[in-house]
C-alpha cells in the first residue's frame, strides 16, 4: 500500500468533511426563506446543460456544472470566475443561471462570456438586488460582496447591448428575476 497516497486521501478526506460542518452551520443559522424562493424560480429555468455561475453551497439545476471561486464551498465544480468560462465551449450550454448577478464588477464582460458559452436562443437567468427597494443609505451595495446595484431599465441596456432578447424581469422580495435569451 502507498503510505504517502493514503496520508493525502486521509487529509482530503478530513477537508470535505470540514466544509460539510460549515454547511451544516449554515443551514442551521440561516432562516431566509426569500432567498430560497429566489433559488426555486431559478431551478424551475434550469432545463438541458447549463451552468450555475456563484454556486456556493447547493448548485441551481440538478444537471448543472457549478462554477465559484471560493474554493471553501463544497457545491463547487470548477474554481473559476463567473466571467472566464473556460470549461464550456462556443454554444455549449442551454441555460446559465446565478442568485449573484450583482457580484461581478463587469457585467458586460460577464454577459458576453455567458452568450459566447450558450447556444442559440439558450436562456440566461439571474437575480440581482432591486436597488429600489432599498432605503437605507447604502442600499443592496451594504453587502461587501456586491459591486453593482441594479434596476430594470439597466439590466435592458445591459442585456441588450451584449445580443439577449429580454424575456421578462419581475419582482420577488428585494430583488429582480431576469429571464433573456440569446439572440
Amino acid at each position: 500500500m502507498n503510505q504517502r497516497l493514503m496520508t493525502r486521501l486521509e487529509k482530503r478526506i478530513a477537508r470535505y468533511l470540514n466544509k460539510m460542518e460549515a454547511v451544516k452551520r449554515f443551514i442551521e443559522k440561516d432562516t431566509n426563506e426569500e432567498a430560497e424562493d429566489i433559488r426555486e424560480w431559478l431551478e424551475s429555468k434550469c432545463q438541458g446543460k447549463g451552468m450555475d455561475i456563484c454556486c456556493g453551497y447547493f448548485p441551481i439545476g440538478a444537471g448543472s456544472l457549478s462554477v465559484d471561486g471560493d474554493e471553501t464551498l463544497v457545491g463547487t465544480d470548477y474554481m473559476i470566475k463567473g466571467e472566464a468560462l473556460t470549461v464550456a465551449g462556443n454554444g455549449e450550454l442551454d441555460y446559465i443561471v446565478t442568485n449573484y448577478f450583482d457580484v461581478f464588477p463587469n457585467p458586460i464582460q460577464v454577459l458576453q462570456a455567458w452568450n459566447r458559452a450558450l447556444r442559440t436562443r439558450g436562456l440566461v437567468t439571474f437575480s440581482t438586488c432591486d436597488a429600489e427597494m432599498y432605503t437605507n443609505p447604502e442600499g443592496a451595495l451594504s453587502n461587501v460582496r456586491r459591486s453593482m446595484a441594479y434596476t430594470e431599465k439597466p439590466i435592458r441596456h445591459l442585456l441588450a447591448r451584449t445580443g439577449f432578447d429580454t424575456v421578462t424581469i419581475e419582482r420577488k422580495h428585494k430583488s429582480l428575476l431576469v429571464r433573456a435569451y440569446k439572440i
